[in-house]
């Protein structure tokens, strides 16, 4: 199964997985993806438990809103 992923989203999971072993901390990886502590708290807790397929965008081949 190939998985399409933004640079944005391979970025967010590189992050995800140096704080996941530790290497970092929760500000530290907010800093580096330019998001709160809060947000990187909310990212951990569901997207991040279910793997890569959850950081992809649910958008991801649908039509915009503007069209």
């Amino acid at each position: 199964m190939d998985i399409m992923v933004s640079q944005k989203e391979a970025k967010r999971a590189q992050v995800m997985e140096l704080l996941t072993a530790g290497k970092t901390d929760q500000r530290e990886a907010g800093k580096r993806l330019a998001v709160s502590v809060r947000q990187i708290k909310r990212i951990v807790r569901r997207d991040w438990a279910k793997g890569l397929p959850e950081l992809i965008s649910k958008k991801c081949g649908q039509p915009s809103n503007r069209r």
